[in-house]
């Protein structure tokens, strides 16, 4: 055996790829629904385990070629809500699945999104809340502009954005 270098795009992989340490990593940070007595929680391993999630960047089902595969997105999803819901985490689970969806490639057809994962939100409101919560972050920090003319500018493009879906059924 060698040793093994955790560096932050191991993590991030691991995240993509691995349900069970995604588990882990979501039930270091934030308490059961199911437990019943207090957990005790190290504040260390759930500092780390905030930033990781929080700079996480690796989209479940992206090949190393750059190209989103749903079937491995999906069995990956699949087996996180079977550990999520088994450990009381499943709505936090959802909401940074939803945050990482955010970064989906866009669909092979020339969608803004990939149809696929727009369906899938469209039947879950906490993934939706999720996504919707990373589409504002993403954003940044911005000086504050009384003339309102970039928050027009995005009011506009997501007007645009919704129009192509409801194109596109």
């Amino acid at each position: 055996g060698g040793i093994c270098l955790l560096t932050s795009t191991n993590l991030n992989n691991a995240l993509a790829t691995e349900p069970e340490f995604f588990q882990e990593i979501i039930a270091m940070l934030y308490k059961s629904t199911k437990a019943i007595e207090s957990q005790n929680r190290n504040e260390f391993f759930a500092h780390n385990a905030f930033k990781l999630l929080h700079q996480w960047n690796v989209v479940p089902g992206l090949n190393p070629d750059g190209n989103f595969e749903y079937s491995i997105f999906q069995k990956w999803y699949k087996r996180v809500i079977e550990l999520c819901d088994r450990s009381g985490h499943l709505d936090v689970a959802k909401i940074h699945v939803g945050n990482i969806l955010f970064y989906t490639p866009v669909d092979k057809n020339g969608l803004w999104i990939n149809r696929d994962i727009a369906s899938l939100l469209n039947e879950n409101d906490i993934l939706r809340r999720g996504y919707f919560h990373e589409a504002i972050n993403s954003r940044g920090i911005s000086a504050v502009d009384f003339s309102g003319e970039k928050d027009l500018e995005r009011a506009n493009g997501y007007s645009q954005k919704a129009e192509e879906l409801e194109k596109h059924g």
